[in-house]
């Protein structure tokens, strides 16, 4: 098997009253910015029955997906979109994509 890339998964629900149509438009800033890191491909957010959201980054390597959140976290500490999130539902991970 041949690594094809990363992905970068992000799930998480959204505090009472928020919408994902809220979260999308709170995180424009933040996917320009991450548009413009190194390995960066492309970015789906969805939402699944349950209300979770689910936050999908393809990245050419798992390291650049890892040194991107890394570094979210210090150029949007304040960023509004943190109190949209209940952070006691995260779940994050970044791994490597195989192809057979």
């Amino acid at each position: 098997m041949t690594a094809d890339g990363a992905v970068e998964l992000t799930s998480f629900m959204l505090e009472k009253n928020k919408t994902l149509a809220d979260f999308i438009l709170a995180t424009q800033d933040i996917h320009v910015w991450l548009s413009k890191r190194a390995g960066f491909r492309r970015r789906h957010t969805f939402q699944d029955d349950s209300g979770r959201i689910y936050d999908l980054v393809f990245w050419d390597k798992k390291v650049q997906g890892v040194k991107a959140m890394e570094k979210l976290m210090v150029v949007f500490p304040d960023a509004s979109v943190h109190s949209m999130i209940n952070q006691r539902t995260v779940n994050w991970c970044v791994t490597p994509v195989f192809v057979s």
